[in-house]
């Protein structure tokens, strides 16, 4: 063996991730999906990006993000615009975030605003839109 390999990189995971899980909703701002939508500008040969927080109870969209840019941060700014619109950004319980495994949810900006929120946020499983079905049926 000419023993030439490197060793494999350690991958730290400092955000633990916390898979989606059934929730009996009973109430408005208990559980809130987002995901986004993106669409080709033909003109201008560019994409624009819509990310949408909507609410399970009540099927309302509370807030969303309409730019040609969509990165971890912009979908952190939205949770807290959220729960100011919402009247939940003192409140002790807060509503659970679910959303896929999209770049923007998995980064580092994003796991940071929601540890600076105090918010859970659950992550679906790959190849489970059903599981975030609410947002993905107003996309």
């Amino acid at each position: 063996m000419l023993d030439i390999s490197q060793p494999q990189r350690k991958i730290i995971v400092s955000y633990p991730r916390k898979l989606a899980r059934n929730h009996v909703i009973t109430g408005s701002n208990q559980l809130w999906e987002m995901d986004i939508k993106y669409g080709y500008i033909e003109g201008e040969d560019r994409f624009f990006f819509v990310l949408s927080l909507i609410d399970v109870y009540d099927r309302s969209i509370i807030d969303y993000h309409i730019g040609v840019h969509c990165i971890g941060y912009d979908a952190g700014q939205l949770v807290q615009r959220a729960l100011f619109k919402c009247q939940q950004f003192n409140n002790e319980k807060k509503p659970v975030i679910r959303t896929d495994n999209g770049s923007q949810f998995i980064s580092i900006a994003f796991q940071a605003a929601c540890e600076t929120l105090k918010v859970e946020h659950e992550r679906i499983p790959p190849r489970t839109p059903n599981m975030n079905a609410h947002i993905e049926s107003f996309h």
